[in-house]
């Protein structure tokens, strides 16, 4: 029991630098004083405990005939003017299917790609369009408040759902899907796609062997979170980002070389790579694109890695992307046996309860920090504000859409 004790310490971040005194009862001998350093092991995740089922007297009771929706009516990336706010017949209980559950949503994430579903760049064109009108949103938390037979989930039970017409007041979501968390919080919010992202993108990829990180966009939904992996990992994060506070936020999270491209005190990333970082940088965590993704390609080490998370500064998104120009790239991968991976986060599924029950559990340990963008929006009508809010690219950390209020729930 004392060596498993010993072994998390090891493990933990939170115990790097301490002083660690082992003595032994059984020789009797002198103790012996350690000092804990930084562990090449996975950092200790300490067991997930059971979810905290939300009070039925909180959502309990008489619901409205109707809830509301946000749809997308008009192929377009100009949020605005795609959606509108519809209403729905709100289910009763015993028209909820056999394996399904209806579910009271709370808090809905706002993601960067929400524009290009809104232009139909998911489906295609045509198929868009015939699709119209569809649901908006990619992702929320909430607590299920109806089930049809065969489900064993309780009433109460908080679950996230990572599913399209995620901008809504309630939905029925197939109970197999749903994704369980320990609670219904802005923070668990924040772990879906961005933090989903991060920590299955960083698995993929690989940081075994590397040293050196760059994270592009650091303070926005996924690169906070792609910092911190980093950093628990052991790795040496250089991160990017638009303002003097979005660098303060960087700095909270334990980045070692903040890069800030605009203000005042604005630098330029390709020089200071040049400059401190002579032999490369062995992965890049890239979602802008663009002339980011050169100088990343630029920049990287031998066998470097560039992964592609995301291009929300490589063009449009109703016409879609332009094609990218990226003039010697071909070379500058060759000769230095680099590469670029692209990473799309459906292509996992089969990952997202281990990874989120991994990520809440480093949450809850203090081992990882959530941060949510301070700006609030409170209802689905917020919503093509909150998205324009994301885009103008003032936002730290996750932009949520709080719907507590509609709800009428006290958490």
């Amino acid at each position: 029991q004392s060596l498993m004790v010993i072994l998390k310490s090891l493990q933990d971040p939170r115990m790097h630098g301490q002083s660690l005194m082992v003595t032994s009862n059984a020789t009797g001998g002198p103790p012996r004083m350690f000092t804990v350093g930084a562990s090449p092991l996975k950092p200790y995740l300490p067991p997930p405990s059971s979810p905290e089922l939300v009070p039925s007297s909180a959502w309990a009771g008489s619901r409205a005939s109707h809830y509301k929706k946000l749809e997308v009516w008009k192929l377009s990336d100009q949020y605005d003017e795609a959606v509108r706010i519809v209403s729905k017949p709100m289910p009763r209980g015993d028209q909820i299917a056999e394996g399904h559950v209806l579910i009271k949503r709370l808090y809905c994430g706002v993601n960067a790609s929400d524009v290009n579903f809104s232009a139909g760049r998911y489906f295609g064109e045509r198929r868009a369009k015939a699709m119209l009108p569809f649901g908006a949103g990619f992702e929320s938390v909430g607590v299920v408040v109806e089930k049809g037979k065969g489900v064993k989930m309780e009433l109460g039970t908080p679950v996230a759902t990572l599913e399209y017409g995620s901008f809504s007041e309630y939905g029925v979501q197939k109970a197999s899907r749903c994704l369980r968390i320990p609670e219904a919080s802005k923070e668990m919010v924040a772990l879906l796609t961005s933090g989903l992202t991060a920590s299955i993108a960083l698995e993929v990829a690989g940081l075994k062997g590397r040293k050196t990180v760059l994270v592009t966009a650091a303070a926005g939904g996924t690169g906070q979170f792609a910092v911190q992996l980093a950093k628990i990992a052991g790795k040496h994060v250089i991160a990017t980002c638009g303002s003097r506070e979005k660098a303060e936020l960087l700095r909270s999270l334990g980045a070692d070389r903040i890069v800030q491209y605009k203000g005042p005190n604005k630098e330029d990333l390709a020089q200071v790579l040049k400059r401190e970082y002579r032999n490369g940088v062995d992965l890049v965590y890239d979602g802008v694109g663009g002339e980011m993704f050169d100088v990343a390609v630029s920049n990287l080490a031998v066998r470097g890695k560039v992964l592609v998370i995301g291009q929300i500064g490589g063009g449009t998104y109703t016409s879609g992307w332009q094609q990218s120009m990226h003039a010697g790239v071909n070379e500058k991968l060759l000769w230095k046996g680099a590469s670029v991976e692209g990473f799309f986060l459906l292509h996992h599924a089969k990952r997202f309860q281990g990874a989120l029950t991994q990520l809440a559990a480093l949450t809850r340990s203090g081992q990882l920090k959530v941060a949510v963008d301070p700006v609030e929006f409170r209802s689905l009508e917020d919503v093509a504000r909150a998205v324009a809010h994301l885009h103008s690219g003032r936002s730290r950390g996750k932009v949520v859409v709080d719907l507590t209020a509609a709800a009428q729930v006290k958490l």
